[in-house]
């Protein structure tokens, strides 16, 4: 059986002020290229596996509903043979997704949005494969499970269901599993359990699956011997990596020899690359073979430049942030620290001295751009205002 896993899709996103539409629709002709290739090749996919967090927010938008109906459209009538696996990620509405699911049935479109059917194997060339949805509080209240449980207990449980049910009723076919979770490495797992994280799973209890295809993080891994990260289909951050894959998964049916994954590289619409740099570097120099990537620039210079960002754009059209490197550390609060100590009223500094100390302490000594009387009026306000409040 010939499975394509690719997961998080995040239908709708809007990355920084960019509706991603066209990105994501370059991407889906991607997956239907790869689906007509190996069809071509006399090798066709019997299932097609997308773990959850199919659209970015629990009430998708209009054009990212329409996308995943044309995308469905499409592919049943060029292969309608072809399963199609669908399962509710954290960002999903299961309630919304799950819409129409017994009617998707019937064109070989499974979508599984709660527990309910988690213990329900739809066979593909002789292969079992079963499907797992993001687990919260609550998910097994109608087994009678409930109570606060760590991510681990409801995993645990969930396997230990459709373990149950496949040596049951399937226990000479290969066991595959799609599903959205934080699963740790295997070998990372009493790491992360000697700390109190409970918010990954350990790759072992999966360990008498024949593949599981997962979905939740964003990068492609491999966390245990026969479980993958796909990864998502785009960069959703500038500190994302930049390669992203599709993976082709063979499952030998006889488990003679288990499984092999190919990694398939997707070629995005517009690459995402992050500069930390000084402006005028990047404003001077020929830059042009990334004019049509989205860029951030993280300044490593101090100086004063008014519409930095409106200068910059006229070159690259798709730069989407400009951050001070002190202040894209990850650690905001120390900025905010930095404000609160300029502006505190301690008797010792006078509402002329906080602001050039403020600006100090953002800029450098040396490197404190000229300033402007507007500034120093809102910010002496302020200061008066920050001071009355304390007393």
């Amino acid at each position: 059986m010939r499975l394509l896993h690719t997961g998080d899709w995040h239908l709708g996103k809007i990355f920084y002020d960019i509706n991603l539409f066209d990105d994501q629709n370059y991407f889906i002709e991607q997956v239907l290229a790869e689906l007509k290739l190996a069809d071509s090749q006399g090798a066709p996919y019997g299932a097609l596996c997308i773990p959850g967090d199919i659209y970015d927010r629990a009430s998708p938008a209009i054009d990212a509903i329409n996308m995943l109906n044309n995308f469905l459209c499409r592919v049943h009538n060029l292969f309608p043979s072809l399963h199609i696996f669908i399962l509710s990620g954290n960002h999903d509405n299961p309630s919304r997704l799950g819409f129409g699911s017994e009617l998707f049935e019937l064109a070989n479109v499974h979508i599984c949005k709660d527990t309910k059917s988690i213990q329900k194997a739809v066979i593909v060339d002789n292969c079992a494969i079963y499907q797992l949805p993001f687990l919260s509080s609550g998910s097994f209240d109608d087994f009678g499970l409930n109570g606060a449980l760590s991510q681990t207990e409801l995993y645990s449980y969930a396997v230990q269901k459709i373990l149950e049910s496949h040596k049951k009723n399937h226990p000479d076919l290969p066991l595959v599993l799609c599903a959205h979770a934080s699963v740790a490495a295997c070998d990372e797992a009493e790491k992360l359990d000697s700390v109190g994280t409970l918010d990954f799973i350990s790759g072992n209890i999966f360990s008498e699956f024949t593949y599981i295809a997962l979905g939740h993080i964003h990068k492609f891994q491999k966390v245990a011997p026969n479980a993958y990260y796909s990864g998502s289909p785009l960069a959703y951050s500038f500190d994302d990596v930049p390669k992203k894959y599709m993976l082709r998964v063979d499952i030998d049916s006889k488990f003679e020899r288990g499984f092999n994954v190919t990694k398939i590289e997707i070629k995005p619409l517009h690459q995402v690359i992050q500069f930390k740099t000084d402006f005028f570097d990047l404003y001077n120099n020929d830059y042009s073979w990334c004019k049509d990537y989205y860029i951030q620039l993280i300044r490593t210079d101090f100086e004063n430049i008014p519409d930095a960002k409106k200068i910059l754009k006229q070159k690259f059209p798709l730069l989407l942030s400009i951050v001070r490197e002190e202040l894209s550390s990850g650690n905001s609060s120390s900025s905010l620290l930095i404000k609160k100590n300029a502006l505190k009223n301690n008797g010792a500094l006078s509402a002329e001295e906080a602001f050039s100390s403020f600006m100090e302490e953002m800029y450098g000594k040396e490197n404190i751009p000229e300033l402007f009387e507007e500034e120093k009026k809102l910010f002496i306000e302020l200061y008066k205002t920050c001071s009355e409040e304390e007393v």
